[in-house]
Protein backbone atom coordinates (compact mmCIF):
# COMPACT_ATOMS: atom_id res chain seq x y z
CA UNK A 1 0.00 0.00 0.00
CA UNK A 2 1.40 3.24 -0.84
CA UNK A 3 2.15 5.99 1.87
CA UNK A 4 -0.80 8.29 1.98
CA UNK A 5 0.17 12.40 1.75
CA UNK A 6 -2.49 14.38 3.51
CA UNK A 7 -2.91 17.63 1.15
CA UNK A 8 -4.72 20.07 3.46
CA UNK A 9 -6.28 22.61 1.64
CA UNK A 10 -8.25 26.08 2.18
CA UNK A 11 -9.85 28.58 0.03
CA UNK A 12 -11.50 31.85 0.60
CA UNK A 13 -14.36 33.32 -1.48
CA UNK A 14 -15.35 36.63 -2.91
CA UNK A 15 -18.78 35.81 -1.58
CA UNK A 16 -20.66 33.04 0.66
CA UNK A 17 -20.34 31.25 -2.63
CA UNK A 18 -18.67 32.80 -4.75
CA UNK A 19 -15.32 32.34 -6.69
CA UNK A 20 -12.04 31.38 -5.01
CA UNK A 21 -9.66 34.52 -4.68
CA UNK A 22 -7.50 33.04 -1.88
CA UNK A 23 -6.14 29.28 -1.60
CA UNK A 24 -3.59 27.28 0.53
CA UNK A 25 -2.51 23.75 1.08
CA UNK A 26 0.08 21.85 3.81
CA UNK A 27 1.09 18.83 2.57
CA UNK A 28 1.54 15.99 5.52
CA UNK A 29 2.08 12.37 6.37
CA UNK A 30 0.60 10.75 9.41
CA UNK A 31 3.81 11.39 11.88
CA UNK A 32 3.10 15.40 10.84
CA UNK A 33 5.83 15.49 8.28
CA UNK A 34 6.00 18.17 5.94
CA UNK A 35 6.10 16.88 2.68
CA UNK A 36 4.86 20.97 0.60
CA UNK A 37 3.03 23.97 0.97
CA UNK A 38 1.17 26.90 -1.10
CA UNK A 39 0.04 30.39 -0.32
CA UNK A 40 -1.67 31.74 -3.48
CA UNK A 41 -3.98 35.02 -3.94
CA UNK A 42 -5.83 35.37 -7.34
CA UNK A 43 -5.43 38.96 -9.10
CA UNK A 44 -7.26 37.83 -11.73
CA UNK A 45 -10.14 36.38 -9.61
CA UNK A 46 -10.32 39.99 -7.53
CA UNK A 47 -10.39 41.71 -10.69
CA UNK A 48 -13.24 39.63 -11.86
CA UNK A 49 -15.07 40.19 -8.33
CA UNK A 50 -15.43 41.80 -4.91
CA UNK A 51 -14.11 39.99 -1.90
CA UNK A 52 -16.72 38.98 0.44
CA UNK A 53 -14.63 40.10 3.78
CA UNK A 54 -13.65 43.47 1.91
CA UNK A 55 -11.90 44.78 5.38
CA UNK A 56 -9.23 41.93 4.90
CA UNK A 57 -7.45 43.19 1.54
CA UNK A 58 -5.34 45.33 3.49
CA UNK A 59 -4.22 42.51 5.03
CA UNK A 60 -3.41 40.61 2.05
CA UNK A 61 -1.45 43.58 0.95
CA UNK A 62 0.83 43.34 3.75
CA UNK A 63 0.44 39.59 3.25
CA UNK A 64 1.89 39.79 -0.33
CA UNK A 65 4.55 42.14 0.54
CA UNK A 66 6.08 39.90 3.31
CA UNK A 67 6.03 36.86 0.60
CA UNK A 68 3.42 35.39 2.73
CA UNK A 69 1.29 35.19 -0.25
CA UNK A 70 2.06 34.85 -4.20
CA UNK A 71 -0.08 37.27 -6.21
CA UNK A 72 -0.48 34.51 -9.59
CA UNK A 73 -3.56 34.13 -11.68
CA UNK A 74 -5.72 31.17 -10.81
CA UNK A 75 -4.52 29.14 -14.36
CA UNK A 76 -1.50 29.44 -12.31
CA UNK A 77 -1.97 28.06 -8.98
CA UNK A 78 -4.20 25.34 -10.70
CA UNK A 79 -0.80 24.23 -12.42
CA UNK A 80 1.07 24.64 -9.51
CA UNK A 81 -1.52 22.61 -7.15
CA UNK A 82 -1.34 19.79 -9.85
CA UNK A 83 1.85 19.67 -10.27
CA UNK A 84 2.74 19.43 -6.66
CA UNK A 85 0.17 16.14 -6.44
CA UNK A 86 2.13 14.60 -9.41
CA UNK A 87 5.61 15.09 -7.82
CA UNK A 88 4.09 13.30 -4.89
CA UNK A 89 2.49 10.59 -7.18
CA UNK A 90 6.13 10.12 -8.89
CA UNK A 91 7.65 9.46 -5.21
CA UNK A 92 5.75 6.35 -4.90
CA UNK A 93 3.05 8.58 -2.55
CA UNK A 94 -0.73 8.58 -2.76
CA UNK A 95 -2.13 12.33 -2.32
CA UNK A 96 -5.42 12.72 -0.39
CA UNK A 97 -6.81 16.04 -1.32
CA UNK A 98 -8.50 17.35 2.49
CA UNK A 99 -10.09 20.28 3.46
CA UNK A 100 -12.36 21.38 6.64
CA UNK A 101 -15.72 21.60 5.00
CA UNK A 102 -14.39 19.74 1.88
CA UNK A 103 -17.83 19.31 0.40
CA UNK A 104 -17.79 23.80 0.32
CA UNK A 105 -13.61 23.99 -0.78
CA UNK A 106 -13.75 21.40 -3.86
CA UNK A 107 -17.47 23.09 -4.88
CA UNK A 108 -16.00 26.43 -5.13
CA UNK A 109 -12.77 25.63 -6.59
CA UNK A 110 -14.52 23.81 -9.52
CA UNK A 111 -17.26 26.91 -9.58
CA UNK A 112 -13.91 28.90 -9.86
CA UNK A 113 -11.99 26.69 -12.45
CA UNK A 114 -15.14 26.82 -14.76
CA UNK A 115 -15.81 30.12 -14.64
CA UNK A 116 -12.42 31.43 -15.42
CA UNK A 117 -10.56 28.37 -17.42
CA UNK A 118 -13.68 26.50 -18.38
CA UNK A 119 -12.37 23.01 -17.53
CA UNK A 120 -12.17 20.80 -14.81
CA UNK A 121 -9.90 21.83 -11.73
CA UNK A 122 -7.95 18.50 -11.30
CA UNK A 123 -6.05 16.88 -14.38
CA UNK A 124 -6.15 13.44 -12.62
CA UNK A 125 -8.29 11.64 -10.31
CA UNK A 126 -7.53 11.96 -6.55
CA UNK A 127 -9.10 10.75 -3.60
CA UNK A 128 -10.61 13.15 -1.00
CA UNK A 129 -11.44 13.79 2.45
CA UNK A 130 -13.40 16.03 4.65
CA UNK A 131 -11.64 16.46 8.00
CA UNK A 132 -14.85 17.82 9.55
CA UNK A 133 -16.82 14.49 8.92
CA UNK A 134 -13.55 12.34 10.18
CA UNK A 135 -13.39 14.83 13.56
CA UNK A 136 -17.24 14.25 14.09
CA UNK A 137 -17.10 10.67 13.73
CA UNK A 138 -14.25 10.49 16.31
CA UNK A 139 -14.64 13.01 18.54
CA UNK A 140 -14.40 13.36 21.99
CA UNK A 141 -17.66 12.88 23.96
CA UNK A 142 -16.31 15.37 26.47
CA UNK A 143 -16.06 17.86 23.46
CA UNK A 144 -17.23 21.39 24.92
CA UNK A 145 -18.18 24.31 22.88
CA UNK A 146 -20.40 27.43 22.45
CA UNK A 147 -23.68 26.48 21.47
CA UNK A 148 -25.35 28.30 17.97
CA UNK A 149 -28.46 29.88 18.37
CA UNK A 150 -30.32 26.60 17.37
CA UNK A 151 -28.86 24.94 19.88
CA UNK A 152 -26.46 22.93 18.65
CA UNK A 153 -22.80 22.50 20.09
CA UNK A 154 -20.22 24.40 17.48
CA UNK A 155 -17.64 22.37 15.26
CA UNK A 156 -16.07 24.61 13.19
CA UNK A 157 -12.77 24.08 12.89
CA UNK A 158 -11.85 27.04 15.31
CA UNK A 159 -13.45 25.42 17.70
CA UNK A 160 -12.17 21.89 17.97
CA UNK A 161 -8.89 23.59 17.43
CA UNK A 162 -9.65 25.34 20.50
CA UNK A 163 -10.78 22.38 22.44
CA UNK A 164 -8.10 19.85 20.48
CA UNK A 165 -5.25 22.28 21.61
CA UNK A 166 -6.45 23.71 24.78
CA UNK A 167 -6.83 26.91 23.56
CA UNK A 168 -10.22 28.14 24.29
CA UNK A 169 -9.20 32.09 23.04
CA UNK A 170 -8.10 30.95 19.96
CA UNK A 171 -9.28 32.44 16.87
CA UNK A 172 -8.84 31.37 13.00
CA UNK A 173 -7.15 33.91 10.78
CA UNK A 174 -9.49 33.00 7.77
CA UNK A 175 -6.66 33.33 4.86
CA UNK A 176 -6.42 30.05 2.79
CA UNK A 177 -3.14 28.57 3.76
CA UNK A 178 -3.03 29.99 7.81
CA UNK A 179 -6.19 28.08 8.16
CA UNK A 180 -4.58 24.54 6.76
CA UNK A 181 -1.59 24.91 9.35
CA UNK A 182 -4.66 24.38 12.23
CA UNK A 183 -6.59 21.97 10.08
CA UNK A 184 -3.97 19.57 9.49
CA UNK A 185 -3.10 19.69 13.69
CA UNK A 186 -7.12 18.68 13.64
CA UNK A 187 -6.59 16.24 10.97
CA UNK A 188 -3.22 14.36 13.25
CA UNK A 189 -5.45 14.19 16.47
CA UNK A 190 -8.08 12.35 14.40
CA UNK A 191 -4.88 9.91 12.84
CA UNK A 192 -4.09 9.59 16.21
CA UNK A 193 -7.58 7.71 16.75
CA UNK A 194 -6.85 5.07 14.31
CA UNK A 195 -10.38 4.89 13.58
CA UNK A 196 -11.22 4.47 9.70
CA UNK A 197 -11.39 7.58 7.59
CA UNK A 198 -14.49 8.76 5.18
CA UNK A 199 -12.10 9.12 2.51
CA UNK A 200 -14.10 9.34 -0.88
CA UNK A 201 -13.59 9.35 -4.26
CA UNK A 202 -15.94 12.16 -5.40
CA UNK A 203 -17.45 14.95 -3.56
CA UNK A 204 -20.78 14.05 -4.05
CA UNK A 205 -20.25 10.77 -1.45
CA UNK A 206 -19.23 13.43 1.45
CA UNK A 207 -21.50 13.65 4.00
CA UNK A 208 -23.74 16.29 3.89
CA UNK A 209 -24.59 17.20 7.57
CA UNK A 210 -21.16 16.13 9.69
CA UNK A 211 -22.06 18.54 12.92
CA UNK A 212 -25.38 16.31 12.96
CA UNK A 213 -22.75 13.26 13.95
CA UNK A 214 -21.11 16.00 16.83
CA UNK A 215 -24.90 16.40 18.48
CA UNK A 216 -25.21 12.71 18.37
CA UNK A 217 -21.95 12.04 20.56
CA UNK A 218 -21.50 14.75 22.95
CA UNK A 219 -23.47 15.89 25.84
CA UNK A 220 -25.97 17.82 24.16
CA UNK A 221 -27.49 19.16 27.76
CA UNK A 222 -24.32 21.39 28.11
CA UNK A 223 -24.78 24.95 27.20
CA UNK A 224 -21.90 26.81 28.43
CA UNK A 225 -20.72 30.27 28.55
CA UNK A 226 -17.85 31.68 27.51
CA UNK A 227 -16.23 31.96 30.74
CA UNK A 228 -17.68 28.15 31.92
CA UNK A 229 -15.41 27.02 28.45
CA UNK A 230 -12.77 28.80 29.46
CA UNK A 231 -12.58 27.95 33.24
CA UNK A 232 -13.34 24.17 32.22
CA UNK A 233 -11.38 23.31 29.56
CA UNK A 234 -10.55 19.64 29.21
CA UNK A 235 -8.75 19.12 25.58
CA UNK A 236 -8.53 15.69 24.84
CA UNK A 237 -6.27 13.40 25.54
Amino acid sequence: MKKQIFVVLDTETTKRNGLVFDAGWTSVDRAGEHYGKGSYLFRDVLVKDDPFYRHKIANYWEMAWQHDVRPITFANFRDRFNRHLNKLRKQNFEPIICAYNAAFDTRQLSLTCMTMLGKRFLTKPTRLLDIWDAWATSCPKRYIAEMSAAGNIRSRAEDVYRYEMGLPDFEEAHTGYEDTKIEAQILLKVLARKQSLPIVNHPSKFEPHPWKKVQDRVNKNINPTKEEIRDNFAPAA
